[in-house]
């Protein structure tokens, strides 16, 4: 029995150092399954697109923004559809922007009536919030660091009651910016997981009795003569 808990006890020890962030986020490929997963528009949505945005396409877009003529670089045949709100939101973006500063449709070109026009930014506008409300956001990746020699030390004093001084036997930290407390910049080198190991042993022994802590140093300082003066009376 005390075998087996010091065996687990040197392994706790070892990866100490290792303190890894408590919520991790799911993997790349689970990330990109929910958080970037398209909404599909529902029924209401796809009859309020028929009725506002499908007529000024129609009349005020695709005699120049077609496939044979493409001007501009833009075909809105792929915007005729509710789902190109979500497929294609770059380029409903700037298809916005150039309504809204008035380039679109360029003169010459009967523009819609404005209540037409204002409709469909409205509608547009609030597409990309529902959409924006059904994503799930994506926090990106959580790096796992370790403790630097300071955490290292503080940690095996409070959990164990062990003096242990981890920048007498650990490497220099890495630092970046001025701090050794960034997780992207502390690395575990071989070396230090070996020192890792060797440092648990030593620890649990400490921690279950089998050796003896290091004693603290004491020096006597003499003391000096103190000359008393009598007082004057």
């Amino acid at each position: 029995m005390h075998l087996k808990f010091s065996s687990a006890l040197i392994a706790a020890v070892s990866i100490a150092g290792l303190l890894l962030a408590a919520n991790s986020p799911p993997s790349d490929s689970k990330q990109k399954a929910s958080g970037h997963k398209k909404a599909a528009p529902s029924k209401n949505t796809a009859a309020t697109f028929e009725k506002m945005v499908q007529p000024v396409l129609a009349k005020s877009c695709a005699p120049c923004h077609n496939e044979q003529l493409a001007s501009g670089g833009l075909n809105v045949g792929a915007f005729v559809n509710p789902a190109s709100v979500t497929q294609h939101r770059e380029g409903w973006e700037k298809i916005l922007q150039k309504i809204r500063s008035g380039e679109m449709p360029p003169q010459g070109v009967p523009r819609p009536p404005g209540a037409q026009v204002d409709a469909l930014l409205s509608f547009i506008q609030s597409e990309f919030a529902r959409i924006d409300r059904t994503v799930k956001p994506d926090p990106g990746r959580v790096t796992a660091r370790r403790l630097n020699r300071s955490e290292y030390t503080n940690t095996i004093r409070d959990l164990l009651a062990v003096d242990f001084r981890a920048e007498k036997d650990f490497p220099t930290d890495d630092s970046g910016h001025g701090f050794d407390t960034i997780g992207d910049v502390l690395t575990v080198s071989p070396v230090l997981m070996e020192r890792y190991i060797v440092a648990a042993e030593r620890i649990a022994s400490r921690a279950i009795g089998r050796s003896a802590s290091p004693k603290a140093a004491r020096s006597r300082i003499p003391l000096q003569k103190q000359n008393h003066t009598p007082a004057v009376a």
